[in-house]
């Protein structure tokens, strides 16, 4: 063994996976044109592989074995009386490595094509191979390279074809073994090689199928977003899920790269996989085998670069992920299902190399590939083991299980004859079937807006949704009691009163909601100034509640609606939301808020309130939560009772309360508030 196969072997890794998830035994067929140098490779990968993973067949020798009289009575059948003896042999090399436990590679031939004159070859792979095989490789030799290895082949005694036939025989061997592949369910790689890059590329080749199944990738995957969020820096409380294609940018890589690589639009031979395969890891497999047969290290780059140069990153997504840059504790990671390479070009066209990781797929060297699955898993994992708030942004059906997995889902909607048209279909089912919460964002801000605006409401990248995404998700509480006030006392004093009721106890109860708006909820959520005109007919500065338009209140029914009232008084431009249940809040009414403001006249144990408090939470972690009541039971208000475990859902939550009371009771019939609000005491 030569010492660089001593350091190549040393590279590879040692995990075993000699089987397939359904037991059987990997097979790794091995073709190419006579001549491409597939029994050199039989004599050398052993050296460089390890034989406790591998077991090697030349399929002559095999069906040698298996038929009385050897090759020589072999090669004086027909075809037809063939078959049986190559269904003997490719089951006695199944056989044998479904005992070992090995990986089976076996050097065969999948079309004969010695006569020029002849209108096409005769292919000699069986159904029974084709049952067989998990994986094949081929071997795309020039042409040149393949007449000149059969001319200097001394061990075997070859017929002299042009190069113009061998390319000929190679191209249609190449298209039918691809199409036999596909329809059979298996991973065909075509290895652009020559004879210094053959045992090299091969045997990394070989690993990959060794090792890879479902379970591998995915443990890849996690591995290269653990090492991601690693590089951020544990400060990072929320990361940006951002999907490529279609989502950071308007373009489709693959279709370029695909009009790079074939000189037109017309040739898509990875619709076709994913149309046969669906959305699976075998079929991303696949693609990926595609791309690795598109050229060497160097062909692949360039086709790459020239991809890149055409993608047009949405200046909404690049002035966020300039942002992020500058940010502690906000870190973004681009989860792709496409060219990894693409995207890390552009992002180093950016700039911003050094703060966006790329996990993503396309050739043998990145290691993974990347489903809707892995997307959504790789979420859950941010959440839960990097305890990371998520904010994710796709655009297509591959982006589902992400979107229904973070914190934050939006839905990225490009122009009508651009964008997905199965998105819809899938987004209704995860909205109705799997409760997913999500907000569209329309790039253009002209392009049509997917489903209905109260489903899927709007989100626009602004200045103040990005302080939103760059807020810290952590639980913060402040408290404000006006219990001593003297203006307390004054509005408090009727409230108690049990002479006082309907229409007058609404009243009282509008009166100090209007007071705590704007003693309090002034101070707390600040002022915006506005522009009016004084009685002179002169302009002038004047104030109102910040992003007031943007503040929702939310009055529980119905001992909280009249003091609400008096709030919305104070607040005129804020939107006022009846929900009688914690679930009658829908995310069109939290959409593109700022605050929300939650109002209840008592707050005895904290347990309605919460329910609201974790319903907003659901739809939007970020958002501000201000509580506005009217008396609070005072063990409410301690570190351990129920109000205050509404942190657990995160984010900032205010309390303005106009009093706290020790008694404990919760009214009924005469002492109910609702029922002296509105004069129902007789009916409880």
């Amino acid at each position: 063994m030569t010492s660089s196969e001593t350091s190549q072997r040393t590279t590879l890794t040692d995990q075993a996976g000699g089987r397939n998830n359904d037991g059987a035994p990997k097979i790794i067929g091995l073709y190419g044109i006579p001549g491409s140098g597939k029994t050199w490779l039989l004599e050398h990968l052993p050296r460089i592989l390890d034989e406790d993973d591998y077991e090697f067949f030349d399929r002559s020798a095999e069906i040698e074995k298996v038929t009385r009289g050897g090759l020589a009575h072999f090669k004086t059948l027909n075809e037809h009386d063939r078959l049986p003896f190559r269904g003997m042999a490719i089951k006695s090399i199944k056989d044998r490595c479904a005992e070992s436990g090995k990986v089976g590679v076996v050097a065969g031939h999948f079309m004969f094509w010695e006569d020029p004159e002849q209108f096409q070859g005769t292919q000699v792979c069986t159904s029974a191979d084709l049952a067989t095989y998990t994986h094949v490789i081929y071997l795309d030799v020039s042409a040149d390279m393949v007449a000149q290895q059969r001319a200097q082949d001394k061990k075997r005694q070859r017929k002299d074809l042009s190069a113009g036939h061998l390319e000929k025989w190679q191209r249609e061997e190449s298209r039918e073994l691809q199409d036999r592949c596909a329809a059979n369910s298996i991973i065909v790689c075509a290895i652009p090689v020559d004879q210094a890059s053959m045992l090299q590329k091969v045997s990394q080749m070989l690993e990959d199928f060794r090792r890879n199944d479902e379970g591998y990738n995915l443990s890849l995957v996690e591995k290269a977003l653990d090492e991601a969020v690693h590089l951020t820096g544990p400060e990072i409380e929320t990361m940006l899920v951002i999907d490529g294609d279609k989502t950071l940018a308007p373009e489709d890589t693959g279709k370029l790269f695909l009009s790079e690589y074939y000189g037109d639009q017309n040739q898509d031979p990875l619709k076709a996989i994913l149309n046969a395969k669906g959305y699976t890891y075998h079929a991303f497999r696949h693609i990926a085998m595609f791309y690795e047969g598109t050229g060497g290290d160097a062909e692949f780059d360039r086709l790459c670069e020239r991809v890149a140069k055409q993608i047009s990153v949405h200046p909404k997504f690049d002035q966020l992920l300039q942002n992020v840059r500058q940010q502690t504790n906000v870190g973004a990671v681009v989860i792709t299902c496409g060219l990894k390479r693409v995207w890390d070009i552009v992002l180093h066209g950016l700039g911003l190399e050094d703060s966006v990781t790329v996990i993503g797929g396309g050739r043998v060297a990145d290691g993974y590939v990347v489903t809707p699955e892995v997307k959504g898993a790789l979420v859950i994992r941010l959440k839960h083991h990097h305890q990371k708030y998520v904010w994710a942004f796709g655009d297509s059906p591959l982006d589902i299980e992400m979107l229904c997995e973070a914190d934050q889902a939006i839905v990225v909607v490009g122009e009508l004859n651009d964008r997905s048209k199965s998105m819809e279909a899938a987004l209704q089912h995860a909205i109705d079937q799997r409760g997913l919460l999500a907000r569209q964002l329309r790039l253009p801000p002209t392009a049509p807006a997917r489903l209905d605006i109260s489903i899927l409401p709007e989100f626009v990248l602004s200045k103040y949704t990005r302080d939103k995404i760059f807020a810290s998700p952590t639980a913060s509480l402040s408290i404000t009691n006006a219990t001593g006030k003297t203006a307390s006392r004054l509005l408090a004093s009727p409230t108690r009163d049990s002479l006082v009721k309907g229409p007058q106890l609404r009243e009282c109860h509008r009166q100090a909601g209007w007071y705590l708006a704007i003693e309090y909820l002034t101070d707390l959520l600040g002022l915006d100034e506005k522009t009016t005109q004084d009685v002179h007919g002169e302009s002038t500065t004047g104030y109102q509640l910040q992003s007031e338009q943007n503040t929702r209140i939310i009055p529980l029914m119905r001992g909280g609606e009249p003091m609400a009232f008096g709030v919305s008084d104070a607040f005129p431009l804020a939107t006022f939301v009846h929900a009688k249940e914690a679930t009658d809040i829908k995310p069109s009414h939290i959409a593109n808020s700022s605050t929300v403001i939650l109002v209840d006249w008592v707050i005895n144990s904290g347990k309605s309130i919460l329910e609201f408090v974790k319903r907003v939470r659901s739809i939007d972690r970020c958002v501000r939560i201000v509580i506005v009541a009217g008396v609070v039971q005072a063990d409410a208000l301690k570190s351990m009772g129920p109000l205050v475990s509404a942190l657990n859902v995160g984010g900032e939550i205010s309390l303005v309360t106009l009093r706290t009371s020790d008694r404990k009771y919760t009214g009924k019939g005469g002492t109910d508030t609702g029922n002296r609000l509105f004069n129902t005491t007789h009916l409880d």
